[in-house]
């Protein structure tokens, strides 16, 4: 069901240039898979994973990809504007625009900073576009950022380097700049902007797509940015978009189904580079980024965002970022009779929500065990919380003061439809299967029921890397 969500999602974004891709094909599909498998075969006991396999790295990583792991992190799109000709650039850059985040607009420093605040973000990576063409605004930002929350909050900033001398790399130091990424391949692979950085800013980074065809040129890179002294290499997978498709499709590239298009030989390209920092035994902590990773881990930190404002105490937010409501039906004896049970054994808050006609009663998973499932019928519905600039009064919704002049709307709508439990679910839940919050209990079996499957897309962020389609 997923596979064809995805394929169709490809289908409406391509238009008619779907048929121009080269689609992975079924012969090609059984060799990567084996190639891959032998790839992570060979890593494994050498290298780390977290975010249930779908991040594979080596030593450490830095801190910002730590942010970004526990979905505590924003990306300011300082620009869009960039120097840079990257073939494989996902998006036109040729617009300076006003800096956002997740559709919100931020056009003075003081309110971003007001928005980290309200949320409790703890990590900002100022993007673009290319930061250093809008210096003086991407300094402005970065300042007033540390001013506010010093140490208690990270923040990077991704770019090119072409523009970058000593002086910049000076002034941003002294605006409190944690971290700098650069994507050498934008600059020919040049180092000499890296080297610049290395002792000024406390955490230097190079964050570049895996090229396949750029392979041996990037093992060469590896093993000088990490005698260079570079705390942290990330390589990411190629992606394809309606913007770079043409150039991608001159080059020898097949591509792969998922949330959005992919490269495939750039994430077999991204084990091999793992492969060899552990073969070559470099210092550098080397990170691979996959599409899969960004597009569960991402949003899922984007979501709980927006869930921490709607959530109630009979309510739970799941561990892919959705707000999970339990629901049971009966008469308004037997649900009184129920309360009083609930009563008696509520730790304190007040676990659950009874309507006014006394029909529908709404509990939080702790109670589930107090209640015989087979006189009370659960059912469970799924909602999101999205971040806006305005309200749109098609759902309900709230606003967030973060000053005097300016506020962010969360709207709440449904995700799913109400969803009978079957006993195998019930027994899911009963057993822990699905605690919420940051835990993720992964024990789906194939066998498992359909609703007990739909339960888990809304559940769960999923694990390992995405099979090849």
């Amino acid at each position: 069901m997923e596979r064809e969500s995805f394929i169709e999602g490809n289908r409406q974004e391509f238009g008619e240039q779907f048929d121009s891709l080269n689609w992975v094909t079924t012969a090609q599909t059984v060799a990567a898979e084996e190639q891959r498998r032998g790839l992570l075969a060979e890593l494994a006991g050498n290298i780390k994973t977290c975010c249930n396999g779908a991040k594979l790295y080596t030593h450490a990583l830095s801190p910002g990809c730590r942010l970004c792991t526990e979905g505590a992190w924003s990306c300011l799109f300082i620009n869009g504007i960039c120097n840079g000709r990257c073939f494989y650039c996902p998006a036109d850059q040729t617009h300076k625009g006003e800096p956002t985040t997740n559709t919100l607009q931020f056009s003075a420093a003081k309110d971003y900073v007001d928005y980290l605040s309200a949320f409790k973000i703890r990590g900002a990576g100022i993007s673009g576009g290319e930061p250093l063409l809008t210096f003086d605004r991407t300094v402005q930002y970065v300042e007033k950022i540390k001013k506010r929350h010093g140490a208690g909050l990270h923040v990077w900033m991704y770019t090119n380097g072409i523009l970058l001398t000593p002086d910049k790399l000076a002034i941003l130091k002294d605006a409190g700049l944690d971290e700098i990424r650069f994507d050498i391949s934008a600059d020919g692979y040049s180092l000499d902007k890296v080297s610049l950085a290395v002792g000024v800013i406390a955490n230097v980074t190079v964050e570049i797509p895996a090229i396949p065809e750029d392979a041996a040129i990037l093992r060469d890179s590896m093993v000088r940015i990490s005698d260079l002294g570079v705390n942290y290499l990330n390589l990411h997978q190629l992606r394809c978009t309606t913007h770079n498709r043409e150039k991608l499709l001159s080059r020898p590239y097949t591509f792969l189904h998922g949330p959005k298009v992919t490269v495939l030989e750039s994430e077999l390209t991204a084990l091999e580079m793992l492969r060899f920092a552990v073969d070559r035994k470099l210092g550098i902590a080397v990170n691979y980024c996959s599409f899969i990773y960004r597009h569960r881990y991402q949003n899922m930190g984007v979501r709980r965002r927006g869930a921490t404002v709607f959530v109630s105490p009979h309510e739970t937010i799941t561990a892919a970022g959705n707000i999970r409501s339990l629901a049971l039906g009966g008469s308004p004896e037997e649900l009184d009779e129920l309360v009083k049970v609930f009563e008696q054994n509520d730790p304190g808050e007040k676990l659950w929500s009874l309507n006014g006609q006394k029909t529908r009663l709404v509990i939080n998973v702790q109670l589930l065990p107090l209640l015989d499932p087979h006189r009370f019928p659960v059912h469970v519905t799924y909602f999101g919380a999205t971040l806006k600039p305005s309200v749109t009064y098609r759902n309900p919704y709230r606003e967030i003061k973060i000053n005097p002049g300016k506020k962010i709307v969360v709207e709440r709508r449904a995700l799913s439809g109400e969803l009978l439990l079957d006993e195998e679910s019930v027994r899911a839940f009963r057993a822990g299967c699905f605690p919420g919050g940051d835990i993720q209990v992964s024990l789906a079996a194939p066998d498992e029921s359909a609703i007990l499957k739909e339960i888990r897309s809304f559940e769960e962020t999923g694990s390992g890397l995405l099979s090849y389609f």
